[in-house]
């Protein structure tokens, strides 16, 4: 929400043009700004940016000097001790006049509250700060006399060590603003009729007070939201009593957009001041629109949102008049108008000029310099040039100002949805960028990859994976030819295949290497002829054959045959003989060894005998094991086989014994 605050300006140093005191960019020049300082008022200790002159609080004349720390609000650490009861736990929020902490009840078990801080230091007339200071306590004294299910009550007041504190009721939940701001697309109608009755009710029930309280300060900043869904009023501005000149009616007791035209001077604020900035709340929160963009020129409701239904965009109409004789002159008018149980259109009187329709003119966005965009498809075309600047601008809300200025307000929303991620990375932010691209249907900003190798030959004929277990093969080159943002990830079911990068994010008309290292021992291992890489990208999404050569085992097996000769009569102890395998090839030769099932009388021996086992390794003897109790009743010769089936190949070992 853009708060007075936003009048704070940042001077740029190229061309003197005076920017938001947040901004990122020259919006005149482009000239990129660097963060401002912090300057402090000496009189009140609020906090300033350093190219201002005067204090945004207080007015007075910036010195740079530092403030004296008895003027300051906000130190208190957590577990100090207030009034020996209340013990701070965490600091809630901090402005230029006050704090806010939430606290613990020493005396009442569990009980949570939120106490306000406020410093009188910036009144340095004694008479004035005495005044203060007594209208503090009366004011005090009737918020604590309040007594309203949506307000937190308040319990207690006090000075301590010259600084003064409000007690009242913590609230739990969140406000508005944040509701708004995480809420996706627009809040249904039942639900804000449900917040305003409340909001109607609990200011009726303010302004029928005597003397009546005007709230003066009415956003989704200062409403909670419990999970009851109760509505909450959480900030009297009490505050204001401590500022010098504080009998002035001025803007400074209002946030621009919600604000009254007569909190800027042009009048004197009463029950219909709320009224104005309650209408505000309800355009806000029915359109998502920031009325700070146009202060006093809401768009109509249902240009924005085209479900709001007409009674309630009556109600925006009338409720938001600049004149206070235009509007509803009490909540309790108003609440009926939701309720559609009075006219909501307005009367104006024939003696009035009519005032005439402003046409909304279009702000020229500064991208760069000499970069302007006057259309949303003249942006689409600068962020295709200059990517980096475009990612930065979007996240910092730069687009989203400029989108509801010339009435995008569906853009902008994405745009605000998408921006809030907060993303670190910056091909994260810049994937991001292009997703609310595609959402404008500008023509002609896809992507579009440049021609790729049709396939990859390696061979690792040359290669001694002894000496060397690790190679990078030349790098693979990615072009984006179109003009939309090209996102690209790799990866292939080979294990030893590394890409550095495996995904990334290639801007128009840029070129992105991705280096492939390829672990020899695992390739080795794997012992593919064959594999692929696979490419997914916004535009395009393929593979690429790998065809490998030169690291295919090649099985040996010496002997090729076995006599275990000629066994006697009586001959019952176990005979052996020994097969040798090798790998003449390259990699790591695997199989399985087994001898042929019909021969029972035939074993192999690993850590016992056994018939069959698997094997991993470039060189292995076996060792093969006769029973001749199993070939008792063989006669002549018997001829027996062990096979062994590898990934270097297939090869048969003849067993011969002969039985006398």
């Amino acid at each position: 929400m853009a708060t007075l605050s936003f009048l704070l300006m940042l001077t740029c140093p190229t061309c003197n043009f005076q920017n938001r005191d947040n901004a990122a960019f020259c919006s005149n020049c482009g000239t990129t700004l660097g963060k401002p300082l912090t300057l402090f008022c000496s009189r009140c200790g609020a906090q300033n940016v350093a190219s201002s002159r005067f204090c945004s609080s207080c007015g007075n004349v910036l010195t740079g000097s530092l403030p004296p720390a008895s003027s300051l609000t906000g130190l208190l650490p957590s577990n100090a001790l207030l009034q020996s009861r209340y013990l701070i736990l965490r600091k809630l929020g901090q402005g230029g006049m006050g704090a806010v902490y939430q606290a613990n009840d020493t005396r009442l078990v569990g009980k949570l509250w939120a106490i306000k801080e406020m410093s009188d230091a910036s009144l340095t007339d004694p008479n004035e700060r005495a005044n203060a200071v007594a209208a503090f306590q009366r004011e005090a004294q009737l918020l604590a006399s309040l007594d309203h299910a949506n307000l937190p009550k308040v319990s207690d007041f006090f000075q301590e060590q010259g600084k003064h504190y409000l007690v009242m009721d913590f609230v739990q939940g969140q406000t508005l603003e944040a509701v708004v701001e995480t809420t996706t697309g627009f809040l249904s109608e039942t639900t804000v009729m449900e917040w305003m009755e409340q909001l109607c009710d609990v200011l009726d029930y303010l302004h029928t007070r005597q003397p009546p309280i005007i709230f003066r300060d009415l956003k989704p900043a200062n409403i909670m939201l419990t999970p009851e869904n109760k509505i909450k009023l959480i900030d009297f501005g009490i505050a204001r009593l401590f500022r010098p000149g504080k009998s002035k009616d001025t803007a400074q007791y209002g946030t621009i957009g919600f604000a009254s035209p007569e909190q800027f001077g042009t009048g004197q604020t009463d029950a219909r001041s709320d009224i104005y900035s309650l209408g505000v709340l309800l355009h806000h929160l029915l359109t998502r629109y920031d009325p700070s963009l146009s202060p006093f020129n809401l768009p109509p409701a249902r240009n924005i949102n085209a479900s709001v239904s007409p009674q309630l965009a009556d109600v925006v109409i009338r409720a938001t008049q600049a004149a206070p004789h235009e509007r509803f002159q009490t909540t309790k008018e108003l609440k009926q108008g939701l309720q559609s149980k009075i006219p909501t259109t307005i009367s104006i009187p024939s003696t009035l000029p009519i005032p005439a329709v402003q046409k909304m003119q279009v702000t020229p966005y500064i991208f760069a310099p000499g970069k302007v965009a006057n259309t949303l498809e003249e942006l689409v075309r600068l962020c295709e040039q200059d990517w980096e600047r475009a990612v930065q601008q979007f996240y910092d809300g730069y687009f989203v100002k400029w989108l509801e200025s010339i009435g995008e307000f569906g853009l902008a929303s994405e745009a605000k949805k998408i921006s809030t991620q907060k993303r670190g990375n910056l091909n994260e932010r810049a994937t991001d960028l292009q997703k609310w691209l595609d959402l404008t249907n500008v023509p002609n900003i896809s992507p579009k990859l440049g021609p790729m190798a049709p396939r990859i030959d390696l061979d690792f004929s040359n290669v001694d994976l002894s000496k060397q277990k690790f190679l990078q093969m030349p790098p693979l080159a990615f072009q984006n030819v179109g003009r939309g943002l090209l996102s690209v990830k790799l990866n292939s079911p080979a294990a030893w295949l590394a890409f550095s990068p495996s995904s990334f994010v290639c801007a128009p008309n840029n070129l992105t290497t991705v280096n492939v290292h390829i672990d020899l021992e695992l390739a080795a291992q794997n012992n593919l002829a064959q594999t692929q890489i696979a490419i997914t990208s916004n535009a395009l999404s393929f593979e690429i054959p790998i065809s490998i050569r030169g690291i295919s085992p090649v099985l040996d097996v010496s002997p090729l045959t076995l006599d275990f000769g000629t066994i006697g009569s009586f001959s019952f102890s176990l005979r052996d003989a020994r097969i040798t395998i090798t790998n003449k090839g390259q990699g790591l030769l695997s199989g399985d060894i087994f001898v042929d099932p019909t021969d029972s009388w035939l074993w192999l021996w690993e850590y016992d005998h056994i018939r069959r086992f698997k094997f991993q390794g470039n060189r292995k003897e076996v060792l093969v094991v006769i029973d001749p109790k199993k070939v008792a009743n063989i006669r002549g010769i018997h001829n027996g086989l062990v096979i062994i089936e590898t990934n270097g190949g297939t090869k048969t070992v003849q067993i011969q014994v002969e039985r006398v």
